[in-house]
């Protein structure tokens, strides 16, 4: 996504003024826009939050276009990622920090309207869109939304409060992230990733503390980086390289935060139900990043085209909706770490018309521990509550055509009946049983 080289106009107050009418009348000479650099970089050590309301400003203008239901009001994706880039940079955000409290106020008021707004017309429709769904997560959901409503001023805070589902954290394992953390060290990459795995506060997740960093960590920043490191070291693609991920069940947007983080670009794709899309588009927004929920229930959906998200973090909560705005071409990534799984059968055929298209996949699932490629037990056998899940992502497999791909039972690093599954298309390279992800020979099901 290249920026329009023509200027454009900038409206802001002081102190702001100069500096940013310098920035705009220079966009074209930078190049693509990207979450992990910034064409300058503000010099005052600690500015006010007065200071940088005018940048506030103007990114919420830009939030407030893409929720529009006129889609000729969204604008220019460019635009909004720079303003979303500067109000990071100015207010040192960098992904690590709250924003100030006239911006929280303003996103937990969106929340609460949202939340109340959507939450009626899903209860109405939710035997239609919870259908097949286990009767925990349609819990799930209602909690969800009712937290989303009543909550939402102090919804940043999800963890602390015991919240269900817990999306910050369902194992609270220190052996499984120890063992992360243990392949991100050991791995010739560490300098890549050192800087992902830090504590963040969004959601209050739990505190981890590893006695041999001093630092505090955070278990899902921690996971997430991890994803990544096996993702690179399985298929020689780094994560700058794709130009569109769809990340199927993005839960609290950790992945897509670490991943901007790490240098992705490109357009990122969170796939999910509707309370969740409204939890991840307040949590992306909170974090600095620009995201947009188009949908039904936003009545946003009609006529926003591929080139109106191009480069957003874009949620969605329908499959016609995502088959019609994600890109046709480059390489994209499908992602799904134990959530194609424990999804609806009904719900993946329809989804994997455009998945089987994709380039690069990258999926987890559990399923009974100790299977092998060529032993695999009956649908008569059932191992969870969406069936034999290894004979699925067998034929999954058979279906996505000239891919080379690899299939391993997890280690350490993951809970037990863990399988990992990275699949590529030949023409982009051959996949590899990659140390980082704990697939040694013994674990290894299939690797072609």
């Amino acid at each position: 996504m290249v920026l329009s080289r023509s200027r454009r106009r900038c409206f802001f107050s002081v102190p702001l003024l100069a500096l940013l009418l310098f920035t705009c009348l220079n966009l074209a000479s930078f190049g693509p826009v990207k979450y992990h650099e910034l064409p300058f970089s503000f010099q005052r050590a600690s500015p006010s939050c007065e200071e940088i309301q005018p940048v506030e400003a103007s990114l919420r203008q830009h939030e407030i276009r893409y929720d529009s239901v006129s889609p000729q009001n969204h604008g220019a994706p460019d635009q909004y990622i720079l303003h979303a880039k500067l109000l990071s940079e100015q207010s040192q955000q960098h992904f690590v920090h709250l924003p100030c409290p006239s911006r929280s106020h303003v996103l937990a008021d969106e929340l609460c309207r949202d939340a109340t707004f959507t939450g009626k017309l899903f209860l109405k429709t939710q035997n239609h869109s919870m259908e097949g769904y286990h009767e925990i997560w349609v819990g799930y959901m209602k909690e969800l939304f009712m937290h989303e409503q009543k909550d939402c001023y102090s919804f940043i805070n999800y963890t602390t409060h015991g919240w269900r589902p817990a999306f910050w954290g369902w194992s609270e394992d220190d052996e499984q992230s120890a063992a992360k953390m243990k392949r991100l060290q050991d791995g010739r990459m560490w300098h890549r990733y050192k800087n992902l795995v830090a504590w963040t506060p969004f959601g209050a997740p739990r505190k981890y503390h590893l006695p041999s960093l001093d630092e505090t960590l955070s278990e899902k920043n921690l996971a997430s980086a991890w994803y990544l490191m096996v993702l690179e070291d399985s298929t020689g693609v780094r994560v700058e390289d794709l130009d569109a991920i769809l990340d199927f069940g993005g839960g609290s947007s950790s992945q897509a935060q670490i991943t901007r983080r790490l240098g992705f670009h490109g357009t990122y794709f969170i796939f999910d139900l509707p309370p969740v899309s409204l939890l991840q588009r307040f949590v992306l927004r909170t974090s600095g990043l620009p995201a947009v929920w188009i949908d039904e229930y936003m009545s946003n959906d009609q006529g926003t085209s591929t080139e109106d998200v191009e480069g957003l973090n874009v949620l969605v909560s329908r499959v016609s909706t995502l088959q019609r705005l994600f890109p046709p071409d480059g390489i994209r990534l499908f992602f799904a770490t134990y959530s194609l799984s424990e999804t609806p059968l009904a719900k993946r055929v329809e989804v994997f018309p455009l998945v089987s298209q994709l380039d690069v996949f990258f999926i987890w699932f559990a399923d009974k521990p100790g299977l092998l490629w060529d032993h695999v037990e009956g649908e008569e056998q059932q191992t969870s509550r969406w069936g034999n899940n290894l004979r699925y992502f067998q034929e999954f497999i058979r279906k996505l055509g000239d891919v080379s791909f690899c299939l391993w039972r997890g280690g350490a690093e993951t809970s037990t009946g863990s399988y990992g599954f990275v699949a590529m298309r030949r023409q982009l390279g051959r996949v590899s049983c990659a140390p980082s992800a704990g697939c040694i020979a013994e674990r290894i099901l299939k690797c072609e």
